[in-house]
C-alpha cells in the first residue's frame, strides 16, 4: 500500500526579517543586532553579526546565517534551510481560496512536503556539518 504525504504550506523568513523581529520584540540590542529573543517559541541568541543560534529547531541547536531561510511548519516547528535547498524545494505560495492549502510544486512539477523536505534537510545539514569540521 502506498501513501502520499499531506501537502503543507510553510512560513519562511530571512536573516534580516529575524533581526527586525528581535528588535520589534523589545530584545536588548547592540549595533542594531538583538542579543536574545524568542521566535515561534524558540530561543534565538546572537552568535555574531552574521549568525544567530536557533535553540529548539528541528535539529536541536542550529546556526542561522545570512542567506539562510528560517522555516516554520504548520505544527510550529522551525528549521534552518540553506539558500540552494530553499530554492530547490520551495516556491512562493498564495492560496486560491482562504483556508485552502494546495501542494507547492517545483519547476518539474514534483510535490515537496515539509516532512520529506525536513528529512532531506537533516541529512544535508549533517553532511554539511561533517564536511565543515
Amino acid at each position: 500500500m502506498k501513501f502520499l504525504l499531506k501537502p503543507v504550506v510553510v512560513d519562511a523568513i530571512t536573516f534580516d526579517e529575524l533581526v527586525a523581529h528581535g528588535i520589534a520584540s523589545g530584545a536588548t540590542y547592540h549595533n542594531g543586532m538583538p542579543w536574545s529573543f524568542h521566535y515561534a517559541g524558540s530561543l534565538i541568541t546572537y552568535e555574531n553579526d552574521n549568525c544567530y543560534l536557533v535553540n529548539g529547531a528541528v535539529l536541536g541547536l542550529e546556526p542561522f546565517t545570512r542567506g539562510d531561510m528560517l522555516i516554520t511548519n504548520e505544527r510550529g516547528e522551525i528549521g534552518v534551510c540553506n539558500p540552494k535547498d530553499f530554492a530547490d524545494f520551495y516556491e512562493p505560495f498564495a492560496p486560491a481560496t482562504p483556508g485552502y492549502a494546495a501542494p507547492a510544486r517545483n519547476g518539474e512539477g514534483a510535490i515537496w512536503f515539509w516532512e520529506r523536505g525536513r528529512a532531506l534537510l537533516q541529512e544535508i545539514n549533517k553532511y554539511t556539518l561533517r564536511r565543515a569540521k
